[in-house]
């Protein structure tokens, strides 16, 4: 499956997802009040890791006043952690990046906190169990109100397609 067919495929099932959620919504309404959902799934986080981990994908987002990478638990996954939503210092997440796609990964990183936008990276992530395994970055660095700088992105499974290459 190539990079693009995953990510139709995974936009058609957020959409069914979406109209089958509304259809229902609707049938309930029309029935009456419905009492509150459990706790633990209004805000979301259950599913949102159910389609991190179908999707091979995760989020995360950096603090620069801290140095830390907030990442969820697709984005943990990813790295080499235990499929957790966790904070890590920059450095200390940088040490699982293979040593010959960190220099390109850092400077492409530092280049997009200086001058803003989108980048992307390719890297191979160690495991460990000490394999490696290749990720896509898609990321966005943007100013925030009072000169802020925001930044995040996600983090893709993309180890298959780079061994067909």
């Amino acid at each position: 499956m190539t990079f693009v067919t995953g990510l139709l495929a995974a936009a058609a099932m957020v959409a069914a997802a979406g109209w089958s959620l509304t259809a229902r919504r609707l049938r309930e309404t029309r029935r009456g009040p419905r009492p509150a959902p459990p706790p633990s799934y209004a805000d979301g986080r259950p599913v949102q890791a159910l389609a991190e981990e179908s999707a091979r994908f995760g989020v995360w987002e950096f603090d620069p006043g801290s140095n830390a990478v907030h990442l969820s638990a697709g984005a943990a996954r990813l790295s080499g952690f235990p499929a957790a939503a966790m904070s890590i210092d920059l450095e200390e997440l940088a040490r699982n990046v293979h040593p010959d796609d960190l220099g390109p990964s850092r400077r492409a990183f530092e280049a997009a906190l200086r001058e803003g936008g989108d980048y992307q990276v390719e890297y191979r992530t160690r495991y460990p169990d000490g394999s490696y395994r290749w990720r896509r970055q898609h990321n966005r660095v943007s100013k925030g109100e009072g000169g802020r700088v925001l930044v995040a992105g996600a983090v893709i499974d993309i180890h298959d397609e780079r061994e067909r290459m």
